[in-house]
Formats: C-alpha cells, structure tokens, sequence
C-alpha cells in the first residue's frame, strides 16, 4: 500500500512506484486496461498502442481479441451445458441456471459488441458451435442482426416489471443499455443509421 501512496505519475502516463514493477494504462474502446511489466524500458507494445500503429503481433491487440473469444466461448459452454440438462437441476435450482443463462447471452453480446467494434468482421459462435470447431467468419452488419435479436429476446424474457440490480451480475438493465450501444454504432457496423 505505501508504493500505491508513493506512485507518481511522470507525464507520460506511466506510473511510477518505488519498486521495480510500473504499468500502464491503456484504453480499448471503453474499458480500461492495466498492463503490468517488470522492465519499464522494453513497453514497444504500448508505444504502438498510443501512437495508432499496431501491427499484428501486439501483444496487447492479441491480449484483448483472445479474451473476448474465449469470455463468448466460456459463455457459450455454459448455455449448452444447461440446455442439454448435464447438471440434472431441480425446478427450482432450473430457474436459478435460466438466469445465469440469460446473463451469459447478455455477456457474450457484449463481447460481440466489442470484437465488432475493435476488429469489424470476426467469426460468430454461439451455444450449438462445438468447443473446438472453426466458426465461420460473419461480416459487421450480420453479427450486429444477431446479438440485436438476442438482447431483445433477453429482455422480452425479463418482462416489463422493474427488476432488482444486484452487484456484480447483468440483467435487464444492462442488456438495455448494450441494445442502445449496438444500435448507436449502427451506421458504421450495418451502414443504416439505427439511433432515432
């Protein structure tokens, strides 16, 4: 704690601790990322990061693309796994398993939210593609249909009553607020402005 009390920063966004360890933070789309390195002098990846010229091997670029696809790929066995009754739940444990089914729909759109929007055409899995196999790879405006639909029908299944936010999951609320993001970008990913 007395590093983090310690830390400056030194005008270029580094920060810098008392110890050897310095980050980063980076900015893809939205969120925020911390990177962690133990040699300030070897940050190539960030450099390219901030000045817009990335090439193909970044580390950082690799970093945010595998994490999408395997958070959609996690969310994905998830779904099957329920559907297909592996767990052998009771009724009522069922209900509790359809909302986390639902949250991991809301979870992967948003993924799919992101990939698009970082990486444009990317390949589209969902929970009836096998772990393991070659999706096919979707253009913008085709995945923008897909997740479109799904977050409506996520939301058509929380109905119209108010529902309780609970820290730490997504419900309602967030699929909402993902349906106006997608339909936000809609010029740019299907060339069809969606956003009055």
């Amino acid at each position: 704690m007395k590093d983090a009390e310690n830390a400056i920063i030194d005008g270029s966004e580094r920060i810098v601790t008392p110890t050897s360890v310095s980050g980063e933070a980076l900015v893809v789309g939205e969120n925020t990322y911390t990177i962690s390195y133990t040699d300030p002098n070897d940050n190539t990846n960030i450099k390219t990061c901030k000045v817009i010229v990335i090439a193909s091997n970044n580390n950082i670029v690799g970093g945010v693309y595998s994490r999408l696809t395997i958070n959609i790929t996690l969310c994905n066995d998830f779904i099957h796994t329920v559907k297909e009754g592996y767990f052998h739940l009771t009724p009522d444990l069922q209900d509790k398993a359809d909302e986390y089914v639902r949250q991991c729909r809301i979870l992967r759109n948003i993924c799919y939210f992101y990939l698009i929007d970082l990486f444009g055409n990317v390949p589209y899995a969902d929970e009836n593609t096998m772990v393991g196999s070659v999706t096919e790879q979707l253009n913008r405006a085709d995945i923008f249909n897909l997740c479109v639909a799904d977050l409506k029908e996520v939301i058509a299944e929380y109905g119209e009553g108010p529902q309780v936010p609970v820290y730490g999951y997504v419900g309602k609320d967030v699929a909402q607020a993902f349906l106006a993001k997608f339909y936000l970008n809609a010029e740019v990913y299907t060339g069809k402005a969606m956003w009055k």
